[in-house]
């Protein structure tokens, strides 16, 4: 069962962990295993069954429990997957994953406030815990309390300096604020000691294309050089190739603007925010269809989805850093 498993043939895998059951002298073993078979191959409803089989006759497993709440989310049983979270960090309140899994779970669903109990719980159980300040920072951006988000970034980049994500979000948070010029400073020193971080990169180029540079000035090469940085190190990361588009149209690099706009359209379908610039790069071009087709788009995204910065970005940090 374990080899199919790992070749990804989980349907396979889970008929002989079902067969194993039977005669198994580790009946947690293969309760788990069944379980990760079937939400491996997305057979969620099958999942909770074979979870909760083992749970009911009183066994406390948090490994089990998390587990289960991946298979009840799967099954669209989003408060019974909080409560099998829930359940799993009492029963191991020094495991700082099951606080993270609540708390991106509860970012997933915008359910800040619950978010924020946890991974406060989290931290008075576990103080050193880096990850766990990050992701308050986090929740407490998202709910707007930018100033106390700060806070917890720094905490989280005092606890784990040699790590990047703390200081992309303040980055991002600092945006928000209004200040620019400090984000800049903070994400290019940050840069410079981790010049393989992507995400740094990103929040750089951001961070100074927000900070309005004049056409082809020294501010905007170093945007366009960290984005394409930022590109290089993670081509299928949509944002980079996004806000290198938009700077390349404004440079009327027209050809380049399209190549890295339809990219990033084609790698997150959902993101709106440079549909606008993709429509008229199209125009540019004379490709009337396709720019009539992104246009009609365009219209159909209320303003105010356009540009929700701050919280796209640190839902993609949050995903990140709960890997």
């Amino acid at each position: 069962g374990i080899i199919l498993a790992r070749v990804e043939k989980y349907d396979g895998a889970a008929r002989q962990f079902e067969l194993a059951r039977k005669d198994h002298r580790d009946p947690y073993e293969v309760a788990f295993n069944l379980t990760l078979a079937y939400v491996k191959s997305r057979r969620y409803a099958d999942a909770v069954r074979a979870a909760r089989g083992y749970l009911s006759q009183g066994h406390k497993r948090a490994e089990l429990y998390n587990l289960l709440s991946q298979a009840y989310e799967g099954n669209g049983q989003t408060v019974e997957a909080y409560g099998a979270l829930r359940t799993a960090t009492q029963i191991d309140p020094k495991d700082e994953n099951n606080y993270l899994d609540l708390a991106t779970l509860c970012v997933d669903h915008a359910n800040y406030d619950l978010g924020l109990e946890i991974v406060s719980i989290g931290i008075r159980n576990i103080p050193q815990s880096d990850r766990l300040y990050f992701q308050r920072g986090a929740l407490l951006a998202m709910k707007g309390q930018s100033a106390q988000a700060v806070v917890d970034f720094e905490a989280a980049s005092k606890l784990a300096p040699d790590k990047s994500l703390a200081y992309a979000a303040r980055g991002i948070v600092l945006l928000e604020l209004g200040e620019t010029s400090k984000a800049v400073a903070l994400l290019r020193q940050r840069a410079s000691a981790s010049p393989d971080d992507y995400m740094v990169h990103y929040v750089l180029g951001e961070a100074l294309n927000r900070s309005g540079p004049t056409t082809r000035s020294p501010e905007e090469n170093e945007a366009i050089q960290s984005l394409e940085r930022s590109v290089r190190l993670n081509p299928d990361f949509a944002a980079s190739r996004a806000v290198l588009g938009k700077l390349l149209l404004r440079r009327n690099e027209v050809d380049r603007a399209i190549t890295e706009l339809e990219k990033a359209l084609e790698l997150d379908p959902q993101e709106t925010s440079f549909l606008y610039q993709l429509a008229q790069a199209h125009r540019k071009k004379g490709n009337l269809e396709r720019a009539k087709e992104l246009f009609a788009k365009v219209d159909r995204v209320k303003s105010e989805e356009r540009d929700k910065f701050m919280t796209r970005t640190l839902i993609r940090l949050v995903r990140e850093g709960s890997k």
